[in-house]
């Protein structure tokens, strides 16, 4: 099974970028440039709780989610005021989890594998949206960020964490389905 074209998005992101816009309604210093934008979006990203969830699902925040999605846009915006890199010659920024594709490729791997269970797209959607969830944010905005985000696929063990979670992600889906 193909997993690239499996849809999932944090759901944070777009109350990121809302707040982000309100937030510099109120700061007419802050550069308002992609790089410094981005940045602030994956700083912000990065310290919040994923919730990863197939793309379209409906989402609605409760009234504390937006003090804290408040708070971590303010700081980023500071963090990205103090120290931006538009000037640094950069290439272009895109904002990337450096966790998906390690996460897709390893539920492939798990599906192709485990040949008894049927998966649709809905299902493994469900699956990789779990995954990301346990794994953690690691947002970059360049392909040198994105090097340095995924050093600890190296360390010894870490692949068989990746492995554990991708498996107790396929479990749960497998336990919802039949129950629902």
């Amino acid at each position: 099974m193909d997993t690239k074209g499996l849809r999932v998005e944090n759901r944070w992101r777009t109350v990121v970028e809302v707040f982000l816009d309100q937030v510099l309604l109120k700061e007419p210093s802050f550069c308002r440039c992609d790089k410094c934008r981005i940045d602030v979006i994956a700083i912000a990203l990065n310290s919040l709780i994923p919730d990863y969830r197939p793309a379209g699902e409906p989402f609605q925040p409760e009234e504390g989610d937006y003090v804290m999605v408040d708070e971590a846009v303010r700081k980023a915006v500071t963090i990205v005021k103090e120290a931006p890199r538009h000037d640094s010659g950069a290439s272009q920024s895109i904002l990337v989890n450096s966790n998906e594709d390690l996460a897709r490729t390893v539920l492939a791997d798990a599906v192709k594998h485990h040949p008894s269970q049927v998966w649709d797209e809905a299902r493994l959607s469900w699956a990789l949206a779990y995954i990301l969830n346990e794994m953690g944010p690691k947002y970059t905005t360049t392909s040198k960020g994105d090097a340095y985000a995924r050093v600890d696929e190296v360390l010894p063990g870490h692949l068989a964490e990746v492995y554990a979670i991708v498996f107790n992600a396929l479990k749960r889906v497998e336990k919802e389905s039949s129950v629902g």
